[in-house]
């Protein structure tokens, strides 16, 4: 019955993907779906196009809301319907939850900042262009190598322009503009809404992980400036006095945040266990308050991938 209903699911996808290449007004919107979900391949974009309204922003299964954020879903909750393992499954925004408890960490979304990230685009596109012009130069550079016709290739360039900027809050309505002066007809809709997605991926995660050179902005930091991975908790507080280590570690995520440096974050503890392991500390401690270990945990969550190692300890293994 799952294989079934995945099946279902796939087909009435596999159709809302064909069918964008007859309605131009629809395939627009398809894109600016794109824009807020980029990280989702073609696939479950049609059915976030079809089922979710334009207030969802940040979506996750079940599992990953409590595992990592300490949030449930909701009792009213709709959800958006995607195919896992051959599986039918739902996955959830954000307005859809609720915490667990006042240490679940808050749940923040990347944004263009051009302070921060105006560099990384100044470094791959030399010169005093605008942002929206160098937007489409590093669009253009990427796509060229793509197999696809000279008209599709021209389709998925300002496709993938209009993603970028989209989900970078720039204008894109000249690019829009250009687009909708095209002909769907006859086009492989799944081979242009899989490319344009798969590069406003490559895109947006290179924009949104720049590295931004500096020196510390609190020279006590003594931050190496040729040092772009760092382990905040495995390695920088090890050897500090219990009392500072709060506010070094917070000055230390928040450095690297603000920079857009990359950092590396170790942990046995998920991230709400975490949450009341820093809690508990600072408590005993009777320094500290839960509005600092919460804050840290936010930003860490705004600037990092979760990347859960599961499995047997191999050191355990035969004892």
């Amino acid at each position: 019955m799952s294989a079934i209903l995945a099946n279902a699911v796939r087909a009435r996808n596999d159709r809302y993907i064909n069918r964008l290449g007859e309605d131009m007004g629809k395939y627009l919107s398809f894109l600016s779906v794109m824009s807020r979900f980029h990280k989702y391949p073609a696939e479950d974009l049609a059915s976030f196009a079809m089922e979710v309204p334009a207030t969802f922003s940040a979506v996750a299964s079940a599992e990953t809301w409590e595992r990592h954020f300490g949030r449930i879903i909701d009792t009213k909750a709709k959800g958006v319907t995607l195919v896992r393992d051959n599986d039918r499954t739902h996955y959830y925004d954000v307005s859809e939850t609720v915490p667990v408890s006042l240490g679940a960490p808050e749940v923040t979304l990347w944004h263009y900042d051009d302070t921060a990230h105006r560099p990384f685009l100044d470094a791959v596109v030399p010169g005093n262009a605008d942002t929206e012009a160098k937007v489409s130069a590093i669009v253009a550079e990427q796509v060229k190598g793509l197999s696809a016709r000279p008209a599709d290739r021209r389709l998925i360039t300002l496709s993938t322009t209009a993603v970028v900027l989209e989900r970078m809050g720039l204008p894109a309505s000249d690019t829009i503009r250009q687009i909708a002066r095209l002909s769907l007809n006859g086009r492989n809709m799944h081979n242009i809404t899989e490319q344009t997605q798969k590069s406003s991926q490559r895109i947006l995660d290179a924009v949104q992980q720049s590295v931004t050179r500096g020196r510390a902005e609190e020279a006590d930091l003594n931050l190496p400036e040729n040092n772009p991975l760092l382990s905040v908790f495995g390695v920088v507080t090890a050897n500090l006095p219990e009392h500072q280590e709060e506010d070094e570690r917070e000055s230390i995520v928040n450095y690297r945040l603000n920079h857009e440096l990359q950092t590396i974050i170790t942990s046995n503890y998920g991230l709400s266990a975490l949450a009341g392991r820093m809690i508990a500390v600072v408590k005993g401690r009777g320094s500290g308050d839960n509005v600092q270990c919460q804050r840290i945990l936010s930003r860490i969550c705004g600037m990092c991938y979760i990347v859960e190692v599961g499995g047997r300890d191999f050191r355990m293994e035969g004892k």
